[in-house]
């Protein structure tokens, strides 16, 4: 018997350095690990997929030990970022990728059912469209964060860059996240900023 949950969190698992001016530290990361605490505490039924390296499956045990269903991949390295926070602005930094757990799998999803389904990527490539098509099949809603469709690795580092399949894979979006950056890079405007209709 399948089990329904009510939002299944899909994402790697990221081991982050965060640079700032109030130092430096180390962070157990990925959207699918915030989402998971938070969704969990507020007493739903979860279901997290990711990929990490084995030396990280703490962050697994911690997830299920507040009830969470984890359906983790392990594989040679975990991804790995360093965050660099050049002013106060949080939405201002570079990002630098020094490991990759690799893209999921078709194979991995087929078998998550749930009302929400929260697709949070680090960076093209993890999460693709025919993947994508498997959770739509059998999760009532489909959110994604646009950030890991715009982010492309080049040279180490994390950039902003064109989204060819963009109509096709919004048109199988319920909810899209983004921040002020991605959105001007998807909308080709600034927040304030008009196209010269006064709307």
């Amino acid at each position: 018997m399948k089990t329904q949950y009510d939002i299944a969190l899909i994402g790697h698992y990221t081991k982050d350095t965060i640079v700032s001016s109030s130092g430096t530290r180390l962070v157990n990361g990925g959207a699918f690990n915030y989402g998971a605490h938070v969704t969990a505490r507020m007493g739903l039924r979860v279901a997290a997929v990711t990929r990490l390296a084995q030396e990280d499956r703490a962050t697994v045990d911690e997830l299920e030990e507040l009830g969470v269903d984890v359906y983790v991949t392990y594989t040679p390295e975990s991804t790995c970022l360093r965050l660099v926070y050049p002013t106060a602005n949080p939405d201002e930094r570079v990002i630098y990728v020094t490991g990759t757990a690799g893209p999921f799998t078709p194979a991995e999803v087929k078998d998550i059912y749930a009302k929400a389904a929260v697709i949070g990527p680090s960076m093209c490539g993890e999460v693709t469209e025919e993947v994508i098509d498997t959770l739509k099949a059998n999760n009532d809603r489909i959110s994604v964060d646009v950030q890991g469709y715009l982010r492309i690795l080049n040279d180490g580092k994390l950039v902003c860059a064109n989204w060819p399949e963009k109509e096709r894979i919004l048109a199988k979006v319920d909810v899209l996240k983004s921040d002020a950056v991605e959105a001007e890079a998807l909308t080709g405007q600034k927040e304030g900023i008009h196209n010269g209709t006064g709307k």
